[in-house]
């Protein structure tokens, strides 16, 4: 126990940052063997030095004022059907990211082969294909659930939009199930990084100036703020409590301004 605690405050001397220091500890919690009957990671000793590495040194919030959805609603009904693949795929990403509440590493991984996905009159369901930021394991995170919206209006409905790109990817001959490819042949999938950019450009366009991961924190401050359950916000966003959600996350709705 002694090596891992000298290992972490090292790695604090040495002036990383606390997200960086905890990666350090949850690789060690799952490579070594465990400690008093307990995971290294789970450690009371351990955990002591985290809470003191904490508040010695608390995690850097990126700083971005909210923004408004509906700005980003108006790049998309602008476009004059039918859309081509590179506007579906760019308008289908951002609506499943609003939707959903996930990362881009999650979204980047959603298939659409039966294995992975079902379908019925409410929505979508995929089953992840990668494991997320917060899988360990003991714990997998839930599906991921699109729904159809009852609004007349289609133009803006991510599930409408995924049925559209399904569409379009099946005129194409994509051989791989990955929803979301590269715009041009050989259609390869896309990295956690180009589906960012994919967030990204919509943002732009809109003239805002925020990270495209902000659409996680975004959507579910919307839902928060127009009265969706707390339950609800925590299940979709994989959150295991609400102080997670509180503190890092719910921001000043725009949308509701």
């Amino acid at each position: 126990m002694k090596t891992v605690t000298d290992y972490l405050s090292f790695l604090f001397e040495k002036k990383l940052a606390y997200r960086t220091i905890c990666l350090h500890r949850s690789v060690l919690s799952t490579t070594l063997p465990h400690f008093d009957g307990m995971a290294i990671g789970e450690h009371p000793i351990v955990c002591r030095l985290i809470k003191g590495i904490f508040h010695r040194r608390p995690p850097r919030r990126k700083m971005y004022h909210s923004w408004d959805v509906g700005k980003v609603f108006e790049v998309f009904v602008a476009w004059a059907p039918p859309l081509s693949f590179k506007q579906l795929q760019r308008k289908t990403a951002f609506l499943v990211a609003m939707a959903t509440s996930r990362r881009p590493s999650e979204l980047a991984s959603l298939r659409c082969s039966a294995a992975f996905m079902s379908s019925s009159n409410s929505g979508l369901r995929f089953l992840p294909s990668a494991l997320s930021k917060t899988d360990r394991d003991n714990h997998l995170g839930p599906p991921i659930s699109v729904s159809r919206l009852d609004s007349e209006d289609k133009a803006l409905c991510p599930v409408t939009s995924l049925e559209d790109l399904l569409s379009l990817r099946q005129s194409l001959n994509i051989s791989h199930d990955y929803i979301f490819c590269q715009f041009r042949p050989p259609f390869k999938r896309v990295s956690a990084s180009v589906f960012s950019r994919r967030l990204a450009w919509p943002l732009r366009e809109a003239g805002i100036s925020a990270p495209p991961g902000s659409t996680r924190s975004i959507s579910v401050s919307d839902a928060f703020a127009r009265g969706v359950d707390l339950k609800a916000i925590l299940s979709a966003g994989d959150w295991s409590g609400a102080q997670t959600f509180f503190r890092h996350y719910l921001r000043p709705s725009a949308s509701c301004h």
